[in-house]
């Protein structure tokens, strides 16, 4: 009846320890999995101005950033994005005066470029705010500007 008793027990610890994870690694990848989810190709994420591209479905994880993670990955159409607080701006200014600003547009929706007048640029697409940013800055220099779009 004692070996009886031990014989089970062994046999009952190899079976949990097969639905056990076997080490770190294995722990982890069954964390990452049960928090993933396959999205399908047919679902959009509905950020205008994005280009569409037709992929095999991903793993993506869930939770507020997906949609900014996937945006970053993708053209932007300067046509049809629409500029909007927190969208990093990179202008050079070079000519008359050699300058580099790492702009971000305001929460009130403005892009603040040293030494010229705020610029609101949410609200505009993305061609739209460049233009303007480019117009605002030959008004105040007399030098070449490009407006390049960083992040959003």
């Amino acid at each position: 009846m004692r070996w009886l008793c031990i014989l089970l027990g062994v046999l009952w610890g190899q079976m949990t320890s097969a639905q056990e994870p076997k080490d770190l690694w294995d722990l982890l990848d069954r964390s990452i999995q049960s928090e993933r989810t396959v999205l399908p190709e047919e679902i959009s994420f509905g950020a205008p101005g994005l280009k569409e591209e037709r992929e095999r479905p991903e793993l993506v994880e869930r939770g507020p950033r997906v949609e900014r993670v996937v945006a970053l990955d993708r053209p932007v159409d300067p046509n049809s994005y629409v500029v909007g607080p927190g969208d990093g701006f990179v202008v050079y200014i070079w000519g008359q005066v050699n300058q580099y600003h790492d702009l971000t547009v305001t929460p009130e929706g403005k892009l603040i470029v040293p030494y010229v007048e705020p610029i609101k640029v949410a609200g505009l697409t993305l061609a739209e705010a460049k233009r303007r940013v480019i117009q605002k800055v030959q008004e105040r220099y007399r030098a070449k500007v490009s407006v390049e779009l960083k992040s959003l």
